[in-house]
């Protein structure tokens, strides 16, 4: 089958999202660019969200309905019905401000050597106002184009590739492989790394995406973690066999790091602090005093807990950029 370059396969898993799937759905239809196809995966719902889905009289949306497999299995079967080159990822609680795709096809056109496309986004808090992410490690607005390290901003600051602001070539896909299925967490950012090994990441600081705070069963929200992520092993095997470039394997076990501190985080709010100190011992880090600093959260009594917890999001760009910056 022959693929067209530049037009566009959107992809929007749908589970129980009754209430925000239109808002997702209205801002792919608003899209300056009009040659793209809306491919909707509804994984076994129990709400009407495939009904609101309906609602909309527009050819280009297909809605495919599947017994419920997950996210991963719901995005992988929407890249298996895609008709087009660029496979673009959108939550079905999220949204698109309209030259999302344009921007994208601009990016395409200017590095056509990327493996993934990614542009900035934006939370929008329950109270309705905006706030941009700290994404460190990479040039100010308005700079866009290949990152030289995807793995150093990845552990800096917050993620620069967020899974509803990414656009993928499809035929990278059949290189690296598409989402692990059976994943609770962590498929979407263990898929940016994989590509990110082997293929240029290209990024602008251009907002096009929202992504949204206040939905009700966001899987992080409503999942702890307790196995290491999924990328963890792919990294580890990768630094033991040396196949990593001597230039970004410290960014990579920073971002390894970063990914175990995440866990352990999660795992001493869910009260399980002996399984946070185990994972403490099992990776390596230059940051010391991150190490410390959850050490000791991870021994505190519990009722301090709620204000390590305060302290840590206060310390967290401390941690991650300002002190890192001397590694």
């Amino acid at each position: 089958m022959k693929y067209m370059t530049e037009n566009f396969s959107v992809i929007i898993p749908l589970y129980n999202k009754e209430r925000e799937i239109k808002r997702a759905v209205r801002s792919v239809l608003s899209q300056t660019v009009k040659d793209f196809e809306l491919i909707i995966i509804d994984d076994g719902s129990t709400d009407n969200g495939p009904a609101r889905v309906r609602e909309f009289n527009d050819p280009r949306i297909k809605l495919i309905s599947q017994e419920n497999r997950g996210v991963s299995a719901a995005r992988n079967r929407g890249i298996a019905e895609a008709k087009n080159e660029l496979i673009s990822f959108l939550d079905a609680d999220d949204e698109w401000t309209t030259d999302y795709l344009e921007t994208i096809r601009r990016l395409r056109r200017k590095y056509p050597e990327a493996g993934l496309y990614a542009t900035n986004y934006q939370f929008k808090k329950p109270q309705g106002y905006f706030k941009s992410p700290k994404i460190k490690g990479i040039p100010a607005p308005p700079w866009e184009g290949v990152m030289p390290d995807y793995f150093k901003p990845a552990y800096l600051g917050q993620p620069p590739v967020f899974t509803s602001a990414t656009t993928i070539p499809k035929q990278i896909l059949r290189i690296v492989g598409n989402f692990k299925e059976g994943e609770v967490l962590g498929e979407d950012i263990d898929l940016w790394a994989r590509i990110a090994l082997e293929h240029p990441v290209c990024f602008t600081r251009k907002f096009c995406s929202i992504y949204f705070l206040d939905s009700n069963n966001r899987a992080c929200i409503t999942n702890i973690p307790q196995k290491p992520f999924p990328f963890i092993k792919t990294a580890a095997s990768l630094i033991k066999s040396q196949q990593v470039n001597s230039t970004n394997i410290q960014s990579l076990k920073e971002y390894v790091a970063k990914l175990e501190f995440q866990r352990i985080k999660q795992n001493i709010v869910a009260g399980k602090k002996k399984e946070a100190r185990k994972i403490l011992g099992s990776f390596s880090t230059k940051r010391f005093h991150v190490l410390v600093f959850y050490y000791l959260w991870s021994v505190i009594p519990y009722k301090f807990t709620i204000t390590a917890m305060k302290l840590n999001t206060g310390l967290a760009s401390i941690f991650t950029g300002k002190f890192s910056r001397k590694f």
